[in-house]
């Protein structure tokens, strides 16, 4: 194998390593990403169970507090 071809070889593996370590960096991004919106979602349902039970029994209360959503 030539010294041109030696170096282009050396060339293609080295950028091959670097998209699989970005794809890897993507990937972890991504389940990261995905974890966030879980607990986002939970939330969201958390404060929909809270206003629901707010609006069937504290709402005939007069003064009754609003429901806060933690954030």
């Amino acid at each position: 194998m030539s010294d041109e071809l030696w170096q282009r070889a050396m060339v293609a593996f080295q950028e091959s390593r670097r998209l699989m370590q970005e794809a890897e960096r993507v990937r972890g991004s991504g389940e990261s990403l995905r974890h966030t919106l879980a607990g986002t979602l939970d939330e969201m349902r958390d404060f929909g169970t809270r206003a629901r039970a707010w609006l069937q029994l504290e709402a005939v209360r007069p003064n009754a507090p609003l429901p806060t959503r933690h954030l």
